[in-house]
């Protein structure tokens, strides 16, 4: 919500989330699916918990692992649901 301000007293806190979005490198070049994505991973961690409208206390880990012919790159996303 770019610009506005949420008061998050006035809501309920449903529990922590977790979401995550990866993409495959086979032989560390050719991609298998799409480009790993914040917003999905967003996403992903609003649909850990019904009725989720916002998630605050956001920490966002991007990594890659690194595996015999092929990477891993994953975007990590973890927060409190709040509906």
């Amino acid at each position: 919500m770019h610009g506005s301000k949420i008061n998050i007293d006035n809501t309920e806190k449903i529990g922590p989330v977790k979401g995550r979005n990866c993409q495959t490198m086979m032989l560390y070049i050719f991609p298998r699916g799409a480009s790993p994505s914040t917003n999905e991973a967003i996403e992903s961690a609003k649909n850990q918990q019904q009725g989720t409208k916002y998630i605050t206390d956001i920490t966002i880990d991007d990594r890659i692992e690194w595996k015999i012919g092929y990477s891993i790159q994953c975007i990590t996303v973890e927060g409190t649901a709040h509906k």
